[in-house]
């Protein structure tokens, strides 16, 4: 969740399987009312450099890592657009 990172290949899929669970969460508070916009900003500014971490792990990981990290990013990046669409 929040300050997850770090690590090689396998411990940033986790990390990014950790942030879509997260951000769908959010999404839901979202929605209900239950969380502030500026919250929402900071999980979203935090899950983007998560992405970016798993992206540079790409470059070290082995070619069945690369593959989940790159779906571990692709669905990080569709959480954060269900999350855009559920808006303040």
């Amino acid at each position: 969740m929040i300050g997850c990172g770090g690590g090689g290949a396998s411990k940033q899929i986790e990390t990014l399987q950790s942030w879509q669970a997260t951000i769908d969460l959010a999404a839901n508070a979202q929605l209900r009312g239950w969380v502030t916009p500026r919250y929402v900003d900071q999980l979203r500014d935090e899950a983007q450099k998560a992405i970016k971490k798993g992206e540079q792990a790409m470059s070290s990981a082995k070619p069945a890592e690369r593959d989940s990290l790159s779906s571990a990013s692709t669905q990080v990046r569709a959480a954060l657009d269900r999350l855009d669409r559920v808006g303040p």
